[in-house]
Order: structure tokens, then C-alpha cells, then sequence
């Protein structure tokens, strides 16, 4: 149960890493952690839409509690089409599916931005709602005109060090 204190994350890790299920235990507890920012957010904002991705199980717990808020979960790189070419056991993968897909139940709507992983979520995940395309904000053949830029010159980066580039949400 979620009571608003560490406990509930403790047991997770407590029952969970014994059985090897790190995935899964990885997505409760980020499922929890948002769910308690949410609830505390909530109390002096309000929202008018939530938007959660599937992968990492954001919006587990949220979208079962936000009753006046559209709910919308945005199909990402839902773990059926992503997790069999990665190393994670399969209990870990199945059971860590289950928690991922279950926020798909409460949505108001689905969206992802290709046809592709509609397609392929809707037929797999056998949803009965429609999946809407939304492609991502950012239109490529916008920005394929830019000039290509020196990054190392330009901020004096050595030519040694790693430049690393992080596309995501923080």
C-alpha cells in the first residue's frame, strides 16, 4: 500500500532484488517516486492534462488516482518491442510488461510517434482504443538545413574528453 513514507519503496527493494527482478523493481519504484511528487503537486496546482510515457512506468500509479485530469500515455518503447534484444530474465521482462502496460487501462487516450509502433503496439497489446499518431515536436526537415557546427572549438572542449548527448526527459 502507498502510505506516503519509504517503507512501501523498502519492501520493494527488499522482496524484489532477492528474485533477481531488477527491471521491474527499477519501474515500481520510479512508478512510486512520480506518483508521490504528483500527489504533492496536486495540492496546490491543478492540471488540466497529464501526459505519461509507458516505458519506466510513470504513470502506474497516477493514472489509476487522477479522476479530473485527461490522461493521456504516450507509447514510447513499450518493453515487448524493446526488452527481448536487451539482457533482462524473462520473469523480470514479463512481470516488468505488466506494470509498463497497465497505465494503457486508465488512459483517455494513446498516442506514439510513428505508425509503426501504433501499429505494432495496438495489435500486440490488443488495445481497445484507437492509438493516435502524434509525431515527436521537433520536425527534422526543419532543422536539416542547419550548419553543422565545431562543438570542440566553439566551447573549447579538449580533444580528448567524450562529448556525450542526451536527448530525454529529465
Amino acid at each position: 500500500r502507498i502510505n506516503g513514507d519509504d517503507s512501501y519503496l523498502n519492501m520493494i527493494r527488499k522482496k524484489l532484488s532477492r528474485r533477481q527482478l531488477y527491471q521491474f523493481q527499477s519501474r515500481l519504484e520510479s512508478a512510486y517516486t512520480i506518483y508521490r511528487s504528483y500527489r504533492e503537486l496536486r495540492l496546490t496546482n491543478d492540471f488540466d492534462v497529464i501526459e505519461m510515457p509507458e516505458s519506466g512506468c510513470e504513470g502506474s500509479f497516477i493514472n489509476r488516482h487522477a479522476i479530473d485530469e485527461l490522461k493521456v500515455v504516450r507509447l514510447h518503447s513499450p518493453l515487448f518491442m524493446t526488452g527481448p534484444y536487451g539482457s533482462i530474465a524473462e520473469d523480470d521482462l514479463f512481470r516488468s510488461g505488466k506494470i509498463e502496460n497497465a497505465p494503457l487501462r486508465y488512459a483517455d487516450t494513446v498516442t506514439a510517434a510513428s505508425g509503426y509502433v501504433a501499429a505494432h503496439a495496438q495489435r500486440r497489446l490488443g488495445l481497445d482504443k484507437e492509438v493516435c499518431l502524434a509525431p515527436n515536436g521537433v520536425d527534422v526537415d526543419e532543422i536539416n538545413h542547419i550548419p553543422r557546427i565545431d562543438v570542440r572549438n566553439k566551447f573549447d572542449v579538449p580533444a580528448n574528453a567524450r562529448i556525450v548527448f542526451f536527448s530525454g526527459r529529465i
